[in-house]
Formats: C-alpha cells, structure tokens, sequence
C-alpha cells in the first residue's frame, strides 16, 4: 500500500500525505474485514476484479468504495 499511496500523492498533488492515505488503507481494510460477509458474493468478485492484480487489491479504499455502491445500487428502487 506503501508505493500505491506515494504514487498517488505524487500523480494528484493532493495535500494529503502518504502517511495521511496508508490511515485511509488501514481503516478500509479493516472495515472491510469486519463487513465483508455484508457484501453479495458476485459484488465482491467484481469489485475484487476491478481494483486488484494478482497480489490482491490496490486500493483498500477502492475496494471498499466500489462493494458499497454496489450494495447502494441494490438497495435503490426499480422502476
């Protein structure tokens, strides 16, 4: 999560730190370990698909934020 934070506090020239974004990867992961089994089986696969590589996920943050526009999604009403 390291190099990913550096990258990206480099790419975007936000004000936020690296150590400012690992905080950030660091409660996403944890939020999504205390909630995963919220997530549907097939939001989880496609959101594991689109944020991550072969080592697992680029972004905690990421990944947290795309299962819960999913489940938003799922939640809205259909018309």
């Amino acid at each position: 999560m390291r190099k990913s934070c550096k990258a990206d506090v480099q790419a975007y020239s936000t004000a936020q730190s690296v150590a400012g974004c690992l905080t950030d990867e660091q409660n996403a992961r944890a939020t999504l370990v205390s909630q995963w089994t919220q997530f549907a089986p097939e939001s989880r696969s496609r959101c594991s698909q689109m944020v991550g590589d072969v080592a697992g996920p680029q972004s905690y943050v990421e990944l947290l934020t795309c299962l819960q526009m999913a489940k938003d999604v799922k939640s809205l009403p259909k018309n």
